[in-house]
């Protein structure tokens, strides 16, 4: 899945910025009177992916979604830290 940045948004902007929590709005915005300066615009909720897939690598992703990987036949470890 390739990267989508989604809406773009004015430097200026200060509405509500997505899923972002209420008490860090204000602090984003103290960021972006100091260095807004140095963007060229502001994109937020992006879902990050990487390079889109030609049709045999989704292919094969496919099938390596189907593939049933053996459990590891090996016990258990406990791994006890003592100090």
């Amino acid at each position: 899945m390739p990267t989508e940045l989604g809406r773009k948004y004015a430097l200026d902007w200060r509405g509500n910025p997505p899923h972002m929590l209420q008490p860090d709005v204000p602090v984003w915005y103290n960021f972006l009177e100091k260095w807004g300066s140095q963007f060229l615009s502001l994109y937020y909720d992006c879902l990050l992916g990487g390079k889109a897939l030609t049709p045999e690598e989704q292919e094969f992703n496919d099938w390596m979604d189907d593939v049933d990987l053996e459990e590891d036949p090996s016990p258990p470890v406990d791994v006890v830290e003592k100090s």
